[in-house]
């Protein structure tokens, strides 16, 4: 099987995002003991929404989860999205670039849920990121 079909086995981030991710989920973050893989789905989909993506990141050694994490659902997620960045089905093919336009969107996302998490109305995060999906 090519390597373009065989689906990645580790979720990477940008290195200098990293801090950002445990900054959230730290103890009295905003988004106290979530899962790294929960992080990572919303700053995508704030990233896809906004059409903010990096296409050249710096990984971090070891990445931050593995894609065996993610359930059914999830994947079907980050499809999705590669299938409208395509306009076809044919992005499901490459099970690499799936995951690497997951990556890029979710390095230009997580700069909005930074923002959003450590803003002065940060005890509305929930409520701010439903209004942000929602648009």
């Amino acid at each position: 099987m090519s390597e373009d079909r065989e689906e990645p086995q580790i979720i990477y981030i940008d290195r200098s995002d990293k801090a950002t991710y445990d900054k959230l989920v730290e103890k009295g973050g905003p988004l106290e003991g979530m899962e790294y893989k929960y992080i990572f789905l919303l700053a995508m989909a704030l990233g896809y929404i906004n059409n903010i993506k990096t296409e050249s990141i710096e990984r971090i050694p070891g990445g931050l989860f593995r894609t065996s994490y993610l359930n059914t659902y999830e994947k079907a997620i980050i499809k999705a999205i590669a299938i409208a960045e395509e306009g076809s089905l044919d992005a499901l093919l490459d099970k690499r670039k799936i995951y690497s336009l997951a990556e890029q969107y979710a390095t230009g996302g997580i700069k909005i849920l930074q923002n959003i998490a450590f803003d002065k109305f940060g005890k509305d995060l929930y409520k701010k990121l439903l209004d942000e999906l929602k648009r």
